[in-house]
């Protein structure tokens, strides 16, 4: 029986390679060469990296969803609350590189001109160590604002837990890749 195994384009199915452990199989496994084994690799890799960028993304979405959430409830409290119980601090979610960013500023007001809008001036606040912020970068906030912080916060922390799950699938994909590299050059 002739197989042409480089004419496949398409990955084998699971259960076909597991039938080709069969001690008796052993022609139709010699048939099998070097160059769709690296190819069923180089797909693997390329499958789950995108996997995890789609994880990262949806995630991302997520987040934005409870900065969204902070935001329509901030806005409705700044409408209600005197001037000195106006909230200060924002957030703002983002992917940078292959990371997830769900962070927080405090926003102070400069006038640049006598009798026109005043400028808007930013000023990240440093998480620390650990996935969430400390509630006592926000003590100077209203009640109102240091209740809805720690609600967002919260759920925040535990999406940056996931996002560090998926990095460290990354870096194990990484791996996986160099050592697929290793395997399939003059190296070994």
């Amino acid at each position: 029986m002739d197989r042409n195994w480089e004419v496949f384009e398409v990955s084998l199915p699971t259960e076909r390679w597991l039938n080709l452990l069969d001690p008796k199989l052993e022609e139709e496994r010699s048939e099998i060469t070097e160059d769709l084994l690296e190819a069923e690799g180089r797909e693997f890799v390329a499958e789950v990296r995108s996997k995890l960028d789609h994880a990262l993304a949806v995630l991302a979405v997520e987040a934005q969803q409870e900065a969204d959430m902070y935001w329509n409830a901030h806005k409705s409290a700044r409408e209600e609350a005197s001037e000195d119980e106006q909230g200060r601090v924002g957030t703002r979610v983002r992917i940078l590189g292959v990371s997830l960013v769900a962070e927080w500023y405090r926003n102070r007001f400069v006038e640049q001109v006598p009798g026109q809008k005043k400028r808007v001036l930013s000023t990240h606040i440093k998480k620390g160590r650990g996935y969430a912020y400390s509630m006592s970068h926000f003590k100077k906030e209203p009640a109102w604002a240091q209740e809805l912080i720690q609600e967002v916060e919260t759920r925040y922390a535990a999406l940056r837990q996931r996002a560090t799950a998926i990095a460290k699938i990354r870096r194990a994909l990484n791996e996986y890749e160099r050592l697929l590299n290793k395997t399939h050059s003059d190296e070994v």
